[in-house]
C-alpha cells in the first residue's frame, strides 16, 4: 500500500509544471530576446557572407568562436577566418592568429598564431584588406567610399 501511495506522490509531483521545474531544471525559452536578437544578427551575418563581405565573415567567426558563445560552432569560425585572411582582412588574419595561439577550432599552435599576428601586424592599414588605410575598401586612400 505504502508503494502505491509513493507512485502516485511522485505521479503527480511530475506531471506539475513546478515539480518538473525543480527536477529538471527550467524549460528553454524559445522567446528569450538575447537569443532571439542573436539569431536575427547570424542571420543577417550569414546573408552577408553569401555576398562576399568579408567584414561579415569576420564578425560571424568572431560570434561562432567564442568560448561562452550561445551558438558555438569554432571550426567553422576558423574556416571563415581563412578566407577572410586569404582575401587580405587584417581582423581575420589577427583572429586566426588568436585562435591558434588559444586553441580554438584549431589545435594550439604557437608558431601558426605567430605567423598569422606576423601577417596581421605587416599588413597594417585599417582592416578592410585593401591596404590603402583609409577604411573604406575601394583602395584609393580616399575615405570617403568614391
Amino acid at each position: 500500500m505504502r508503494f502505491l501511495a509513493y507512485t502516485l506522490l511522485l505521479t503527480t509531483l511530475l506531471s506539475s509544471g513546478w515539480a518538473a521545474w525543480f527536477f529538471f531544471g527550467a524549460p528553454a525559452q524559445d522567446d528569450d530576446p538575447a537569443l532571439t536578437a542573436l539569431k536575427l544578427r547570424v542571420a543577417q551575418l550569414e546573408q552577408g557572407v553569401k555576398k562576399g563581405d568579408l567584414d561579415a565573415r569576420v564578425d560571424l567567426g568572431w560570434i561562432l568562436i567564442r568560448k561562452n558563445s550561445r551558438l558555438p560552432d569554432p571550426e567553422r569560425a576558423v574556416t571563415l577566418f581563412r578566407e577572410a585572411a586569404g582575401k587580405g582582412a587584417v581582423r581575420a588574419q589577427y583572429a586566426l592568429g588568436w585562435a591558434y595561439a588559444k586553441g580554438r577550432g584549431v589545435p594550439v599552435d604557437y608558431t601558426q598564431a605567430a605567423e598569422w599576428y606576423r601577417v596581421a601586424a605587416t599588413a597594417g592599414g585599417d582592416g578592410d584588406g585593401d591596404g590603402d588605410g583609409d577604411g573604406d575598401g575601394d583602395g584609393d586612400g580616399g575615405g570617403d567610399g568614391d
